[in-house]
């Protein structure tokens, strides 16, 4: 991570964290540990200045499986707890959220209340 955003010119750095693929990189956000290893991870090799947004998918696939397949907030291998906790750190405080989840007008209105859910208090 930090060979890609350290290599850009200060004024031009952005990153972009996604959940599924934090978590089909081994990144276990069901687990305390996990949560605080990627918050940690990000925090110390990009740098909470330069992280812009979160994608917050949930995973069709299994921890550390390095496959991304996006699945509907909650309804995933990481599951509606590891994403709620991860989602509401502190850390995030001020970054935008968005949903980068497979199509569907019943799911897309069921994940927009999950992430309101989940940012009301950040």
């Amino acid at each position: 991570m930090s060979e890609l955003v350290g290599g850009l010119p200060k004024g031009r750095r952005a990153a972009c964290l996604d959940t599924a693929h934090s978590f089909a990189a081994g990144y276990d956000l069901r687990s305390i540990e996990g949560r605080d290893r990627l918050r940690n991870d990000v925090l110390r090799e990009i740098g909470a200045e330069y992280l812009t947004v979160i994608h917050a998918n949930d995973s069709k696939t299994d921890c550390g499986s390095g496959v991304d397949r996006h699945e509907h907030l909650g309804h995933g291998k990481i599951g509606a707890t590891g994403l709620k906790a991860f989602l509401r750190d502190k850390s995030w405080v001020g970054i935008p959220r968005i949903g980068e989840l497979p199509p569907g007008e019943k799911e897309d209105r069921e994940n927009l209340a999950f992430l309101r859910g989940c940012c009301s208090t950040t």
